[in-house]
């Protein structure tokens, strides 16, 4: 199924007993074949995790000084599947720089991206860029996601999981909440016009009149609302992303503050997916719309849905336990709330529900693994 649409268009390692870390510390680059090799056959223990930015930088010198040539001397019939081998290994590296230096986690992910296209696209690569859109929206970095799937997309056209991570990026620059609870009332017009004159004075280097730059502001957030909303009905035709496109659109009609279509929403997906991250997140939000709604008795069910999927989560416990409080049931609350902030924390998917595939990016690297023996 071709995903592409108009609206879419429009938003366009090494010696047994030595680390990657130390092992870098030398010139040569001698070391980064000897990793490609190991790696190539599943020693995967052979790339250990660099602990600085200077690790990642050497990582990806080695990697463009000596990947072309690695990936030819496996003789033709294996030239695309080395490509991909040195692609995962930055990929991993790129993957450490969340923790150490993004700057340098995005260098390698460009390098691997641009490395990987070097074949003709297959199922390898597509997964390739699966994992890698996992590491770019653990990092929210809205510019590489952006610029990544403007080269992945005409390669796998019918991959839906890069369309819907634009969304979940254009939903995640929609906040804060808009002023009124519906995008399209009637001072739209008002809005548009001071949305208009903004761009104007900032075109001219004027300096933004303060009460126009509010409005242009909504203006802007609404807009996106409503072009989230559209392009998530559209992709909810996707079967195999329509339980997260269909709660992800719940969602912004729960800010929006229509509870009912929120709630429908909801439902749905409870009846499409057995992922616990979904689930979760649909009894959550559920619980969410209930309460704003004034259903104490339905918010409190659906609350405890949530937390019978995840126990202890500090979103589900801090809501129910807050609800329990006010109407007595102060025992409870405590009991609740203590529990949710006990350590280690609980898993939260409400936590990461805007880091997208993040969630993702284990079992990728497993998938990529495995396909790449």
């Amino acid at each position: 199924m071709r995903l592409l649409t108009a609206g879419f268009c429009v938003l366009l390692c090494l010696l047994p007993a030595t680390s990657v870390a130390s092992a870098q510390t030398s010139a040569s680059t001698e070391w980064v074949t000897l990793l490609l090799d190991r790696y190539a056959r599943g020693d995967y223990a052979a790339f250990m995790t660099p602990t600085t930015p200077l690790d990642l930088r050497r990582l990806r010198d080695a990697l463009s000084r000596e990947a072309e040539a690695w990936s030819r001397r496996g003789g033709a019939e294996n030239v695309r599947r080395r490509q991909l081998v040195a692609a995962t290994v930055a990929l991993e590296g790129a993957r450490s720089g969340l923790e150490i230096d993004w700057g340098e986690g995005k260098a390698l992910i460009e390098w691997g991206s641009s490395f990987a296209r070097k074949g003709p696209p297959d199922d390898r690569e597509r997964l390739w860029h699966l994992a890698a859109l996992a590491v770019i929206q653990g990092a929210f970095d809205n510019e590489l996601l952006v610029g990544q799937q403007k080269l992945a997309w005409p390669r796998f056209e019918d991959e839906a999981r890069f369309l819907l991570a634009l969304v979940v990026m254009l939903e995640g620059e929609t906040w804060p909440e808009p002023d009124r609870g519906d995008p399209w009332e009637e001072d739209e017009q008002a809005l548009e016009d001071a949305y208009r004159l903004n761009a104007a004075r900032r075109s001219n280097r004027q300096a933004p009149l303060p009460d126009v730059l509010d409005k242009a502001s909504e203006y802007d957030r609404r807009n996106k609302m409503r072009k989230a909303i559209e392009l998530l009905e559209d992709l909810s035709n996707a079967s195999e992303i329509r339980a997260e496109a269909l709660l992800r659109l719940g969602f912004l009609h729960l800010r929006l503050r229509h509870w009912e279509v929120a709630v429908d929403q909801f439902d749905e997906v409870l009846t499409l997916t057995k992922d616990p991250f979904l689930l979760f997140l649909a009894h959550f939000l559920t619980g969410m719309a209930r309460e704003h709604d004034g259903d104490r008795a339905n918010a409190i069910a659906s609350y405890r849905a949530a937390l019978e999927l995840k126990p202890r989560a500090q979103s589900a416990s801090f809501a129910l336990g807050s609800l329990l409080f006010l109407g007595g049931e102060r025992d409870q609350a405590a009991k609740l709330i203590n529990a949710g902030t006990l350590p280690p924390a609980a898993d939260d998917p409400w936590r990461t529900y805007q880091a997208g595939d993040f969630r993702f990016w284990n079992e990728r690297l497993e998938a990529l693994r495995r396909e790449l023996r």
